[in-house]
């Protein structure tokens, strides 16, 4: 939803005409109620997505002046959005095109009027892009555990590497996202004799903020054990609060702000490369297999191994914090 949603005071969605109150001649006891909604319909959508829906809306309004056509007209939107989508489909991939069809719809309802991302005509368009343009998704590769178990070995015991062991550990045996791992704070965790239990406070699939709970226990093997790591990590950082995975400067002094996403992606790949370097591979290769590597793999390595252990989908599923086994299914990756 762009930012802009709401400047004065209309809704989300149109109404017919004749049903919008005269927000001008609303009372003044009803004046906190409007900034209450404001806020509200601008919380409706995460950042990025909003920030998505920008994009979308301000490519579809250049591809309309190239045109020279206005991007909304007295008729319907829909099939000019349909001609959008056809011309775009020789340089979008199919899943960009069907993003945008949202993005494109969120800018018309921000300008008053209506539009239905769900029009047959849209449908049958972005069926027949999928039949004709689809391709495969280059999906990250799944980190192996012997893999991570390679990545481990070549850390030693400073700050530093008693971070990215935590993380790398953590990550994978949690099937965490980049960003669930950056927003952890020591709040969330709660360290028993056998396991670590952790609460997952803002996941991606939890829009509502009901709150996921993960059950880690303590691995046999005490070098791959995500709760000894972590807890080496917090107690050696000295963090007794606040973001659990923080910066660290070349003195090894902790930043008091969490890493990001994006570090942490960084700090995956970083970390395989060095792995692969330290196992003799030449620079080609490394940078060949390291392509498709990143925080996801952590993710994507617990399930495909939980998965070809025979765990069932139910068991993966609590702690991955997929929606539906569908999802789960997804993320095991056979290898040929």
């Amino acid at each position: 939803m762009p930012k802009d949603r709401i400047q004065k005071g209309e809704p989300t969605a149109p109404e017919p005409k004749g049903c919008r109150p005269a927000l001008a001649a609303l009372p003044p006891s009803l004046e906190p109620a409007l900034k209450r909604a404001r806020r509200y319909l601008k919380a409706a959508h995460a950042d990025t997505t909003q920030q998505a829906y920008h994009e979308d809306w301000t490519a579809y309004e250049a591809w309309c002046a190239a045109q020279g056509l206005a991007p909304i007209s007295d008729g319907p939107g829909e099939p000019l959005v349909g001609l959008y989508l056809s011309d775009a489909a020789d340089h979008l991939a199919p899943t960009t095109l069907n993003r945008r069809i949202f993005g494109i719809a969120d800018g018309f309802y921000a300008r008053g009027r209506s539009f239905d991302p769900h029009h047959p005509l849209l449908r049958q368009v972005m069926d027949g892009i999928y039949r004709l343009e689809g391709r495969p998704v280059a999906a990250r590769s799944p980190l192996s555990y012997e893999e991570l178990a390679a990545m481990v070995g070549t850390l030693k015991t400073n700050l530093r590497d008693r971070r990215d062991a935590a993380i790398l550990l953590v990550g994978f045996f949690g099937a965490f996202r980049r960003s669930e791992l950056s927003a952890l704070a020591v709040a969330d965790l709660s360290f028993r004799a056998e396991s670590l239990k952790i609460v997952i406070r803002r996941a991606k699939n939890d829009a509502k903020r009901l709150g996921q709970t993960k059950i880690l226990p303590r691995e046999t093997d005490p070098a791959l054990c995500p709760v000894s790591a972590l807890d080496i990590w917090l107690k050696d950082a000295q963090i007794d609060e606040g973001a659990v995975f923080r910066g660290i400067d070349r003195f090894e002094r902790v930043a008091k702000t969490a890493l990001t996403p994006r570090s942490i992606a960084r700090l995956v790949k970083s970390r395989y490369q060095a792995m692969l370097k330290a196992k003799g591979h030449p620079d080609a290769d490394i940078a060949e297999r390291s392509q498709l590597i990143s925080a996801h793999s952590l993710r994507s390595g617990y399930i495909t191994r939980a998965g070809l252990k025979g765990d069932s989908l139910w068991q993966i599923r609590a702690r991955s914090g997929h929606k539906t086994l569908e999802g789960v299914s997804r993320y095991i990756h056979i290898t040929d």
